[in-house]
Formats: C-alpha cells, structure tokens, sequence
C-alpha cells in the first residue's frame, strides 16, 4: 500500500541520515508515518503514484525543498480534509521550514488546538519550539507540554521528559 511504501522510504531516510538533527527528524516523520498520517496525505493525493511519493519523501529527507514542498502540499490538503495528523505534519513542516517559508508562528497555531484536543503528540513539537527559546518560563510549559503528550502515548514525549528532570 502507499502508507506501507512511504514508512519504507522514511526507514531508509533514518538509515542514511548523517547528521543527529536529520536523524531526529526522520525518526519523527517516521512516526508520525507509524500512525497513520502518511495514510491521509497521500490519499488526499491521488495523482500521486505510490513510486513518486516513495521518492519524494526520500528526496525530501535528502534535503529537496521541491519535494518537501510537494509533501507539504499533500499533507496541508489532508489536513484541510479532515485529518488532524495531516495537520499536524503541516505544522511540522511549517516549523522547519521544509518545502514551505518557515512560520513558526503559524506552525504552532496549527499546533495549539491539535495539543489541546485529542491529538496529544501534537504537543511535543511545541514542547521543542519552547526549549529551544532556552528560558525557564518557556522550559516549564515545555515540560507540561511533555507530560501531556507522553500521557497520550506519545514514547519520543516521555524520553525527552526524562532527560529535562
């Protein structure tokens, strides 16, 4: 299926990841790919083939901003269907500007009702935008954040909570 083609590009993105940060980030899609959010963007993509999407999102872990920006367009489409994940994974790209301008602020307005709502992983990206603004205030709610999401089953939540006690 195109979900399970797409966890395999995102495996094999993680595997030739370099960097700690490109790293981090594709074990992140690939969660997210875990749970069923590849599922909607690329259904809410037909023309897509499953072959092109298999490449764009390896040509995108690889650092193409077309292809990033093709995901984000797939992903924005899910999300305006519907798909909370489809949300959350255009916030993602928002965030890190992949395929798209980076806005972090509209990044984390997609975020926020997500976070508060019944989406609790959706907390954990804010929880990171908030740390690395690298003050207490910011670190505290980032820390409630994490409770929140790891609360909701969120694993990756848990571990980074672990690491700020």
């Amino acid at each position: 299926s195109k979900s399970q083609e797409a966890t395999a590009a995102a495996r094999r993105a993680l595997s030739l990841a370099t960097q700690d940060a490109d790293r981090q980030r594709a074990q992140r899609m690939l969660d997210f790919f875990a749970q069923g959010s590849s599922r909607s963007a690329v259904d809410a993509s037909p023309q897509v083939s499953s072959d092109a999407s298999k490449k764009l999102f390896e040509s995108c872990n690889g650092g193409d901003s077309a292809a990033c920006g093709t995901l984000s367009g797939m992903f924005d489409r899910a999300c305006k269907a519907g798909d909370a994940r489809g949300c959350m994974m255009t916030a993602f790209f928002l965030l890190e500007g992949r395929g798209v301008s980076k806005d972090e602020t509209k990044g984390m307005a997609i975020l926020e009702p997500l976070c508060n709502g019944a989406l609790p992983d959706a907390c954990m990206p804010i929880a990171e935008v908030l740390l690395a603004r690298g003050d207490d205030a910011n670190r505290e709610r980032a820390k409630e954040l994490l409770r929140k999401s790891c609360a909701g089953g969120a694993a990756q939540a848990c571990d980074l909570l672990k690491t700020l006690q």
